[in-house]
């Protein structure tokens, strides 16, 4: 039996046109590793596209290049076919008239009736015979582009590839290597391992060290390992720009962003011995400070990293839609999915996010507090 990345390139040796996802609220690990894939397969000659649900290319990632070719939908065909089965009954005559909102077609036939078994729709196909689907928990997460399209994903062979442990392995090929830091260094080693002789250049370089560099926070994280490392080394000697792409995720500080903080900084709270940490963001926070939930996950990054006794980082907010949510990430990895399955937890860039049925932040704050505390004593 071939293995994984083995049958990764059968595929693709086999496929015309490759289609390249990722999930619609994505980071640089997804966008780097889709586009350094992009470009390697376009350069082996393969037709290929990459969607990403209503994609707008964030600030920090407008230095990347091939961004301008993330589309955010499918681009098909426009005739919409209605067939109809003459093999029996043969027309006279065919006209349409235009009724308000309506369109009718009239068909005339020459003897007997057709029937509603006589006509096929034939809605417009993808022409896709490939899709990869990158940095990406399950399906459901690429939104609209999925959730129209189930038909074609489900009968077309999809490679799954991802290092996040919440992956539900939903491809036929399933490329998801856990101990990896980012799903960039996974695709640095299936790169390498081409059988074209294509070699990873200094475009493909930055945009993999775009992806490991956003993963671990600029090499902060716990996932950081030695393999990382040398990778970072490796990219770098094939012109990575180390400084450039460190410039441009982390040093550029909105003042919108500061004062969030400042806010969350004024209502932290913590345990005795400081495993637990946590704060309160209202919905005025939101609005007063112009930022939204997708501004908290820095701030849990770096409590973890500068707080080292920190196990637990939480934060309760009141998100647009007055819902009471809380945001989690463990130093751990407890198995926080099972000790709040009543929350209806979802995973959100690597956190956890619960949405509870308090109608206030400190009805929450004191419910889930205690859940946590009770987990960390024992």
């Amino acid at each position: 039996m071939l293995e994984i990345k083995e049958q990764i390139f059968a595929a693709v040796e086999k496929s015309a046109n490759i289609l390249i996802v990722f999930r619609k609220d994505y980071n640089g690990d997804a966008i780097g590793s889709a586009l350094s894939l992009f470009y390697f397969l376009k350069n082996i000659g393969k037709s290929v596209d990459v969607i990403c649900d209503e994609f707008k290319i964030k600030d920090k990632f407008k230095f990347l290049n091939y961004t301008e070719n993330i589309k955010s939908d499918f681009q098909r065909d426009k005739n919409f076919i209605i067939s109809l089965d003459t093999s029996k009954i043969k027309v006279a005559s065919l006209r349409y008239e235009k009724k308000e909102d309506f369109l009718d077609i009239i068909i005339e036939p020459k003897n007997g009736y057709f029937s509603k078994k006589d006509v096929i729709i034939k809605e417009p196909e993808l022409k896709y015979d490939l899709i990869f689907v990158i940095n990406s928990p399950d399906l459901e997460s690429l939104g609209e582009i999925f959730e129209n399209n189930t038909n074609f994903f489900y009968n077309t062979t999809i490679i799954n590839i991802d290092h996040l442990p919440n992956n539900e392995r939903f491809g036929q090929i399933n490329l998801v290597e856990l101990t990896a830091s980012s799903t960039a260094e996974i695709i640095f080693f299936l790169l390498k391992e081409n059988k074209d002789n294509i070699n990873i250049n200094e475009k493909i370089a930055d945009l993999l060290l775009t992806g490991i560099i956003d993963s671990t926070n600029s090499f902060k994280s716990t996932s950081v390992t030695a393999q990382t490392l040398i990778v970072v080394s490796e990219l770098i000697s094939l012109g990575a720009h180390r400084e450039k792409i460190i410039e441009n995720l982390y040093q550029i500080y909105s003042v919108d962003s500061l004062k969030l903080w400042g806010r969350i900084l004024a209502r932290l709270k913590e345990n005795n011995n400081r495993e637990l940490v946590w704060s309160l963001i209202t919905k005025e926070d939101f609005i007063k400070t112009n930022t939204n939930k997708s501004h908290l996950i820095g701030v849990i990054e770096d409590f973890i990293i500068n707080i080292p006794k920190t196990k637990l980082v939480v934060l309760f907010f009141q998100d647009m839609d007055d819902k009471i949510k809380v945001i989690l990430k463990d130093k751990n990895k407890t198995d926080i999915f099972s000790i709040f399955s009543a929350y209806n937890p979802q995973e959100y860039k690597g956190m956890i996010i619960l949405t509870t049925s308090n109608r206030h932040l400190l009805e929450a704050e004191k419910e889930i507090i205690g859940k946590l505390k009770r987990v960390l004593e024992k």
